[in-house]
C-alpha cells in the first residue's frame, strides 16, 4: 500500500508501507469499542427508566 503526503512546495512524497505504519494519532480500536458499550449502556439505562418493564413471574 503506498499512500502520498502532500509536502511545502506542493511536491509529493510517496510514502511506503513502513513509513505509513509509523504514523500515529487518531483513536483506537479498543478506545472506539469502549465508548460504543458505554453509549448502547446509557441507552438501556434510559430505556429501562422510562419504560420499566416487570418480570413475568
Amino acid at each position: 500500500m503506498v499512500g502520498f503526503l502532500k509536502e511545502k512546495g506542493d511536491e509529493l512524497k510517496e510514502l511506503q508501507k513502513e513509513d505509513l505504519k509509523q504514523i500515529t494519532g487518531g483513536i483506537g480500536f479498543g478506545t472506539g469499542l469502549l465508548i460504543a458499550g458505554g453509549v448502547i449502556f446509557l441507552i438501556g439505562v434510559i430505556d429501562g427508566y422510562t419504560r420499566p418493564l416487570r418480570c413475568n413471574s
